[in-house]
């Protein structure tokens, strides 16, 4: 009797697992700008409940990527990469491959305030076999 209760339990986890991943998503990473590809860029599946991280990976070359095997749940999709602002959305998963939209990322622009150059003569010249020190750098 022992037996066969483990046996039906371990069949059951078996199916509800099995059940419970049939799942995938997949999509496409561009640039906004150029309308190019965006690859290696970073991918991550999270728990919309907690942000923690269900899987992640690395888009293709292509700027492509997909995921198998996730539960139906509510989740939160972070892509990143260099020079790109960080890419957030809220979507449901249900039965079955979802295929998302083109996602479009934006370039980061590094702007600066302002620049300030500052030149200093070096405290030592050397000359030949001469050495030419500034006394205005020994204060």
């Amino acid at each position: 009797m022992l037996r066969f209760l483990s046996v039906m339990l371990i069949l059951q986890m078996f199916i509800t697992t099995t059940q419970a991943q049939n799942s995938g998503l997949k999509g496409k990473i561009t640039d906004r700008a150029e309308g190019k590809p965006v690859g290696s860029a970073t991918v991550s599946i999270l728990h919309q409940v907690d942000s923690s991280v269900i899987a992640s990976t690395v888009s293709s070359p292509e700027g492509s990527f997909y995921f198998q095997g996730l539960s139906p749940d509510s989740i939160i999709i972070r892509i990143s990469s260099v020079n790109f602002q960080e890419y957030l959305s809220f979507i449901t998963i249900k039965d079955g491959l979802r295929t998302l939209a083109p996602i479009m990322m934006e370039r980061k622009n590094k702007d600066l305030a302002s620049v300030t150059v500052v030149s200093r003569t070096p405290p030592v010249i050397v000359k030949g076999d001469t050495s030419q020190f500034s006394a205005g750098q020994y204060k």
